[in-house]
């Protein structure tokens, strides 16, 4: 794989974006079967909301939507190494308050970076093949 296509396209992040928002939805939905109180409820979907992209990309590397398409985020500066949690709250604060603004950068990027994975000096790549 040449250089240029371990970056995925624009619309492959986009789909692992609306993977993780139903996979969020659908735990909610799991959630609200138990019929906690309101007030629980708003904690706990704050928390998935806020912690779920963190966490994965700084712990796993990837979210749920970027295992299914076979993408991970890394480090720029050591793209073997995940980015830290620190990193991980910074990228997904910035992809959550610019919305689609982030992401026009990603054409335009050698390495296909969103605003927000500059901020954080992440990269968005493809998966490396097991041998």
């Amino acid at each position: 794989m040449n250089e240029r296509n371990q970056f995925p396209a624009l619309i492959i992040r986009v789909q692992a974006t609306f993977i993780d928002l139903f996979t969020l939805f659908g735990i909610g939905f799991l959630i609200s079967l138990f019929e906690p109180s309101i007030e629980v409820k708003k904690i706990i979907y704050t928390t998935l909301f806020l912690l779920y992209d963190p966490l994965c990309v700084s712990i796993l590397g990837n979210t749920l939507g970027h295992k299914m398409l076979g993408i991970v985020v890394k480090k720029k500066a050591q793209p073997s190494e995940n980015i830290s949690f620190f990193n991980a709250l910074i990228r997904f604060f910035l992809k959550a308050v610019l919305g689609w603004i982030s992401l026009i950068t990603v054409s335009s990027d050698s390495m296909k970076r969103a605003l927000h994975d500059i901020a954080a000096g992440s990269i968005v790549m493809f998966r490396a093949k097991k041998t």
